[in-house]
């Protein structure tokens, strides 16, 4: 199952990738190496373990299994919920509950990103959401511990998290993606 999950996660990166190139062309190369040499570190397949909100309650599990892929200046990121009914019906002849059974809490996004510092600013391109579209970057605190990646939630508007924040979410290198 890590494996199928894993492999998904790369087929993902490889069409975000494919859809950043064409999407971005313009993009100046030495940017990408500018960015890629800054965050190295961070660049890679990472599986979400745990999610905290701002009132420091654990809300993963049970929420979405999460994938981030980070690569040369570009991000992916999939959730997908555990246990979504099978249905064998095409999409335009499911009913509007199954629909909901099947998307609810889906979530995809792809864009660029910078390291500034300590901080991970990511500007989202396409979302599974298109109101998620067009919004100014947001920007997460991070540190790394041994192979574990763990983001801090900004306050909107904010370049520094608050004090004491209690927001993150915690991601582990994702087995066979080593750098």
């Amino acid at each position: 199952m890590v494996t199928r999950n894993v492999l998904l996660a790369l087929g993902l990166l490889a069409l975000s990738a494919a859809a950043c190139t064409s999407a971005d062309s313009e993009r100046d190369p030495a940017e990408g190496a500018a960015v890629a040499s800054s965050g190295s570190e961070i660049e890679g397949v990472w599986e979400r373990i745990s999610l905290t909100d701002t009132a420091g309650t654990l809300t993963q599990p049970p929420a979405p299994v999460s994938y981030l892929m980070i690569w040369d200046g570009y991000f992916s990121q999939i959730g997908t919920p555990t246990g979504r009914p099978k249905v064998d019906s095409r999409v335009s002849e499911m009913t509007r509950e199954e629909l909901l059974a099947r998307f609810t809490r889906v979530s995809a996004r792809r864009g660029t990103y910078v390291i500034e510092g300590d901080t991970l600013v990511r500007t989202v391109l396409t979302n599974s959401n298109p109101n998620a579209e067009g919004q100014p970057p947001f920007r997460q605190e991070f540190y790394m511990a041994a192979d574990t990646f763990v983001l801090l939630q900004l306050a909107r508007g904010s370049t520094r998290s608050p004090s004491g924040t209690k927001a993150e979410a915690r991601f582990l290198r994702a087995p066979g993606t080593a750098r």
